[in-house]
């Protein structure tokens, strides 16, 4: 009970210090959590359900078992997967006798990996959202309507309506 308090308080510091220190906006924070909480959400009961059925009558510290928890090592890169497998090592964990500290040890990489992952991946994307937002408020602020379309037609109003250099170069530059 002492551990998971420490675990929470030092959560809480995290997002925390995010916040205050790094100036990083609370939209973001709330995407951040949210995004955690999903893949929590989703991922930790499939990983407990299907890790508590594979270990129910079978000796954990088989090589399938070890093959199945070396896979938190690449399967945080899919922050509900990597939660799931990290669920389902931790369960090998609790039953096995002679791989303790290897279980162990890939369920927290892989646990870990997967929410920091998913923190990040749920705070760029509300920063993107935050960015396309601001782009339309100075648009229309500066009286620009961006119509969305682009063809060598409208290069003219490539500067109003603050084109990429990239549409620029493929519109309206002439090919040599």
């Amino acid at each position: 009970m002492i551990v998971r308090i420490i675990v929470i308080l030092l959560v809480v510091g995290f997002w925390t210090l995010l916040r205050d220190h790094f100036g990083v906006a609370p939209e973001v924070v709330r995407a951040a959590q949210l995004a955690i909480l999903m893949i929590v959400a989703i991922g930790w009961p499939i990983g407990f359900i299907v890790g508590r059925f594979l270990s129910h009558d079978a000796d954990v510290d088989a090589k399938s078992f070890k093959i199945v928890a070396g896979v938190n090592l690449v399967a945080w890169a899919i922050p509900v997967v990597g939660i799931a497998v990290s669920t389902m090592t931790l369960q090998f964990y609790k039953r096995s006798d002679a791989s303790k500290l290897l279980f162990w040890s890939l369920g927290a990489i892989g646990g870990w990996g997967a929410i920091l992952y998913a923190g990040i991946s749920g705070a760029h994307a509300m920063q993107a959202i935050q960015a396309q937002e601001t782009r339309a408020r100075y648009l229309e602020a500066s009286g620009v309507i961006d119509s969305g379309e682009r063809s060598t037609a409208r290069c003219p109003y490539a500067a109003r309506e603050a084109w990429s250099l990239e549409d620029i170069e493929k519109y309206c530059r002439p090919k040599a």
